[in-house]
């Protein structure tokens, strides 16, 4: 038994230097070693989510993020001890499945499966964003997120919303592609990423590039 998750179905894989995460669907495994040796969080342990299947990991430093089927679960010490956030905390959303999580400094960004949760104080406090009005498709299911700076993408199951001011307002940038079936299909988002004016996100049918930021 070398510490590492009893589990194949592996969701998530973050390595940030010799640290490397890795979630499945029973507990996120973390090495410090590069891999070398392992060590497995599962439901409820150190403060780690109780629902243990992980969807997400981002890490930056002794700050770990980790998106799960019950919240969001937030170390400040590399992974020994943990803060879970679930529905309804502290504004959270009302959903506590997390599937895609990232972090700039103290600004955190959750995607539930009813809306964008954004946290500017490091996961203490939530606002979430919901619904058509605020330019998120009728759904409110965000699968991915990405931030640059002030700019924040958010994937769902309707398309690409876009933020250029730190998530205040929102633009429905991207619907899907005009007679391509969208259930599923190229409107629903699972991943995405951005890097200047380029935007690249992944879906059933394919990979979607923007060039000209959305």
């Amino acid at each position: 038994d070398d510490g590492f998750v009893a589990n194949n179905s592996i969701r998530a894989v973050f390595a940030d230097g010799n640290n490397l995460y890795v979630g499945a669907d029973v507990g996120l495994s973390i090495s410090k070693d590069n891999g070398v040796s392992w060590v497995t969080l599962g439901d409820g342990e150190n403060g780690f989510s109780q629902k243990s299947e992980v969807y997400s990991v981002y890490a930056k430093g002794a700050k770990v993020y980790v998106g799960t089927e019950a919240g969001i679960s937030i170390s400040s010490d590399g992974g020994n001890n943990w803060t879970t956030t679930t529905l309804k905390q502290n504004g959270f959303a009302i959903s506590s499945s997390v599937k895609s999580v990232y972090a700039i400094g103290d600004k955190v960004y959750a995607a539930t499966g009813l809306g964008l949760s954004i946290s500017t104080d490091g996961g203490a406090t939530w606002k979430t964003i919901t619904s058509s009005t605020n330019g998120f498709g009728i759904q409110n299911i965000i699968y991915s997120v990405y931030a640059d700076e002030n700019k924040i993408y958010a994937g769902g199951a309707e398309g690409i919303s876009v933020s250029l001011d730190g998530g205040t307002t929102w633009e429905m940038k991207y619907t899907g592609i005009e007679g391509v079936s969208s259930n599923p299909g190229p409107s629903v988002i699972n991943s995405i990423y951005a890097d200047g004016v380029n935007i690249y996100a992944g879906t059933y049918a394919g990979i979607v590039i923007s060039k000209d930021g959305g």
